[in-house]
């Protein structure tokens, strides 16, 4: 078997003359290379590309990607805006060229320069990923080794220095932790086979005590209704999204709506094929990637007339409660109740599924209540559910609901969105929609589930355009920065409140990112944090940090990782 080594390196190119935008072509695997830099790899027929590209300045997103071999020889092309194949070649192929197009005619390259090298094996190493910050003594290394060699790999190790080895272990295959001070390695996996040969495959690895690679990892996931698929990102330290290998994934039609759990799974609502399309996360660190369980996905069994509107996923023992919202013209909404059970994978109703709610509502979404608690709020559009449940298991609806939810004027509104807080004593907690006529609605949470409006609620959000709305379409509580923050469709920008958690009374801030965040009135804002770490994430692709110390938001690299002018209704940010 012929061995080579890899020189990668973009390629400049002329944009057309016509093309006033420039995608950004990003090479993954078989090694991280960004815009002028030239990194060696070591490897072999067939190469493992990953690669995918982004627009900045494009607002029709990505036309597509194809892959050229030799003397501009086509040997892959997709319409998609990310590929992971294994694409094979000969000596004779001088050069393997990446070349995107965005929608605006704008385009880019990246390519492979082969020059020849033998070795009798190959190592691919899965973790760490090159160029990552990793925060220190949380690297994992994760690799395969195949040889020539019939008697077959004999040991693999690890080296972060010339001679400096950190980590062995027998067999074709290792995954061990190691401690490395902070700074940047190059990183060396080595396997010995049983004929005396050996192969090496270099990683840069840096090594930070700031922000780097969150501990444990933290993802995110945003169905796409258009494409019908799952768009999967892992989250840095820092906030950024960074897609992981493998996305997009296959959901079925129309996919609106995503829930998670911390085992590992994660559902997706398909509205118009009336089912549930059930994932298991590869959580090892880095990768995140998804793949559907036997029997996904699973249908909703309805009523006749009924469409599925959102998931709830909760966490239980052993078990994971996952809870369906459906509407219906000629009745009140239902909640579809189910058990997924971890060790079995499988989904099953649970007793008296569906739970009809009271009144005539057309429930739309379905959030859990602040952290710890068992409240669960459907939101009607003009109304708010209030029920309560025990663990995963069957849902109640409480004593007086549904609960009505009026404007500014006095008038039934659309609720766009709902978050809930603690206040400054437990159980004291709240709650809070965004409404359609530019302005939030704030309520407290009696012991029964009880809904009382807070003293000065509505407020209005006066930063609403004359003639825009969705100021704010969604909205999130920030109880480390102890602020409120609206997604402002209208404005591309996110208003903050101040929040007093004694009365839960909102007071207007201001605006932070003004103009900066495009967004559209089914979009969603959400909130993932881990000591010191705090993120915001858009179910359009912003990566949002936030300092607790002073409020203050930044966008992050590479934002937006979505196109923010397409429909991306959920977003389900976890950490395992």
């Amino acid at each position: 078997m012929n061995r080579v080594l890899f020189l990668l390196a973009i390629i400049s190119v002329s944009v057309c003359a016509y093309a006033a935008t420039t995608p950004v072509v990003q090479i993954l695997s078989p090694i991280l290379v960004n815009s002028e830099h030239i990194q060696p790899w070591e490897g072999s027929s067939p190469i493992h590309l990953v690669a995918y590209v982004t627009s900045s300045d494009c607002s029709s997103g990505i036309s597509g990607i194809q892959v050229y071999t030799g003397d501009n020889q086509l040997a892959y092309s997709t319409l998609s805006s990310y590929i992971d194949i294994f694409l094979p070649y000969t000596n004779n192929a001088t050069t393997i060229t990446v070349k995107g197009w965005d929608n605006c005619g704008g385009v880019n390259v990246a390519g492979i320069f082969p020059d020849n090298n033998e070795q009798p094996g190959h190592v691919s190493v899965i973790s760490p990923l090159p160029n990552v910050p990793y925060l220190q003594y949380d690297v994992q290394v994760i690799a395969t080794a195949t040889t020539t060699c019939p008697q077959g790999v004999a040991a693999m190790g690890v080296y972060t220095a010339n001679h400096v080895r950190v980590a062995t272990q027998p067999g074709a295959s290792i995954n061990t932790p190691i401690a490395v001070n902070p700074g940047t390695y190059n990183l060396v996996v080595e396997e010995w086979d049983n004929c005396g040969g050996a192969a090496t495959t270099p990683i840069n690895l840096i090594v930070t005590d700031g922000l780097g690679l969150a501990t444990p990892p933290m993802f995110a996931y945003m169905p796409d209704p258009v494409a019908g698929t799952t768009n999967s990102f892992w989250i840095t330290t820092g906030c950024q999204l960074n897609p992981v290998q493998g996305t997009p994934n296959p959901a079925d039609w129309d996919p609106i709506s995503v829930g998670t759990d911390i085992e590992g799974y994660v559902y997706v609502l398909n509205q118009v094929s009336k089912n549930l399309t059930v994932y298991q996360a590869d959580y090892v660190p880095l990768l995140g990637g998804l793949t559907q369980i036997p029997g996904s996905p699973f249908s909703l069994n309805l009523p006749s007339g009924y469409t599925p509107t959102s998931v709830l996923a909760i966490d239980g023992t052993s078990v994971t409660g996952v809870y369906v919202t459906s509407s219906s013209s000629s009745g009140s909404g239902i909640i579809s109740e189910f058990t997924f059970d971890h060790s079995k994978q499988t989904l099953t109703p649970m007793s008296g599924s569906p739970l009809a709610l009271k009144g005539n509502v057309k429930p739309t979404q379905l959030v859990l209540g602040p952290t710890g608690t068992s409240w669960v709020f459907a939101n009607d559009g003009s109304s708010v559910s209030v029920l309560s449940g025990s663990g995963a298991g069957p849902l109640t609806e409480a004593s007086g609901s549904p609960f009505a939810v009026t404007g500014l004027k006095g008038e039934a509104i659309q609720i766009q969105d709902i978050t809930s807080a603690y206040g400054n004593t437990k159980p004291t907690e709240f709650l809070y929609t965004a409404n359609s006529d530019n302005s939030i609605s704030g309520f407290l949470i009696g012991t029964g589930g009880g809904l009382t409006p807070v003293a000065g609620s509505p407020w209005a959000d006066p930063d609403n355009p004359a003639g825009t709305s969705g100021n704010p379409t969604s909205i999130l509580m920030d109880t480390y920065a102890n602020e409120f923050l609206g997604l402002d469709s209208g404005s591309s920008s996110l208003s903050v409140w101040g929040f007093d958690s004694s009365s839960g009374v909102l007071s207007y801030q201001g605006v932070q990112q003004a103009g900066s965040i495009k967004s559209i009135a089914d979009d969603k804002i959400r909130q993932i944090n881990n000591i010191p770490v705090d993120c915001l994430v858009t179910s359009n692709g912003y990566g949002i940090s936030v300092n607790d110390n002073n409020g203050q938001t930044s966008l992050t690299p590479g934002s937006p990782v979505l196109n923010p002018s397409r429909r991306y209704p959920s977003v389900g940010l976890t950490f395992w």
